[in-house]
């Protein structure tokens, strides 16, 4: 069970679409299969089976492995309460049932002191959206606080640094969808702050590109200007290295370009406006 929750780790660093992703579930499948007839705990192997759901992009599916770890999961048994409730609030908000999603955060602020800083800091991030999706649209300082908050546990080494990016860039992208580009891009900043690796890699690149987007879109042409210029100075070097065939590389140049489009066009109109 342990290379299966290693696969599952791994799995999360690749973007949904991914083929390395399908490749490490699949992995990560047979682990899982492999660690039933040696009689593993049951509640650990549901576990499992709940993350690859989550990973699978199966709301369905995850809600009827939830479902089964509650049953399964004593009383005290905390991580893995967090571990479904986290599970069903993201299926929740996958299928746009956001008002049963955040009926949860009553029980996600009865385990925050019961779980380990890493499952804490994924229950502010459920409860943050709580907050930014029931605010108005004026400007709020949660979302800069969550970040700051984040870099705390990050110099305290009570996470990994990239755990932080991930947790950073989902909730960017979870919180644009409620059109609060502003605190949007307040995460995804902190995001690329907390990534700066040494060598180029995908993942900066494209967090580079949706900064810039998310700049135009609030107006802040500096910022993505700035981005934009980040991305190309990271998108060759990080093709170069990407893992994969020809075939791969060529859809990441075009995804770029893409991406750097959209930015271009929104920046022409922010020239036009009066």
């Amino acid at each position: 069970l342990c290379a299966a929750r290693a696969c599952g780790q791994q799995a999360e660093n690749e973007r949904a679409d991914d083929r390395g992703r399908r490749l490490l579930l699949a992995k990560m499948e047979k682990h899982v299969e492999a660690a039933v007839p040696l009689g593993a705990d049951p509640v650990a192997i549901v576990s499992e089976r709940l993350l690859m759901a989550r990973l699978g992009g199966s709301p369905e599916e995850v809600l009827r492995w939830a479902d089964e770890l509650a049953e399964l999961a004593g009383p005290e048994d905390s991580s893995s309460h967090a571990d479904l409730v986290l599970a069903r609030f993201e299926a929740l908000m996958n299928m746009d049932r956001r008002g049963d999603a955040f009926a949860l955060s009553g029980e996600m602020e009865r385990l925050r002191p019961l779980v380990s800083a890493d499952e804490r800091l994924t229950l502010d991030s459920a409860l943050l959206l709580n907050a930014l999706y029931r605010a108005d649209n004026t400007a709020s300082g949660d979302a800069a606080s969550f970040v700051t908050g984040v870099r705390g546990l990050v110099e305290q080494g009570a996470i990994p640094r990239r755990h932080a990016v991930i947790v950073l860039r989902n909730m960017a992208g979870q919180v644009s969808q409620f059109d609060r580009f502003g605190d949007a891009l307040t995460l995804a900043l902190g995001a690329y702050e907390a990534d700066s690796p040494e060598d180029p890699v995908m993942p900066t690149t494209m967090i580079a590109l949706w900064i810039a987007e998310l700049g135009a879109k609030v107006g802040n042409a500096q910022v993505a200007r700035q981005y934009l210029g980040e991305a190309t100075r990271w998108s060759e070097g990080a093709i170069s290295a990407s893992p994969g065939t020809t075939d791969d590389r060529v859809a990441l140049r075009v995804e770029l370009l893409f991406a750097q489009g959209r930015t271009l066009h929104l920046l022409a109109e922010l020239r036009r406006r009066p």
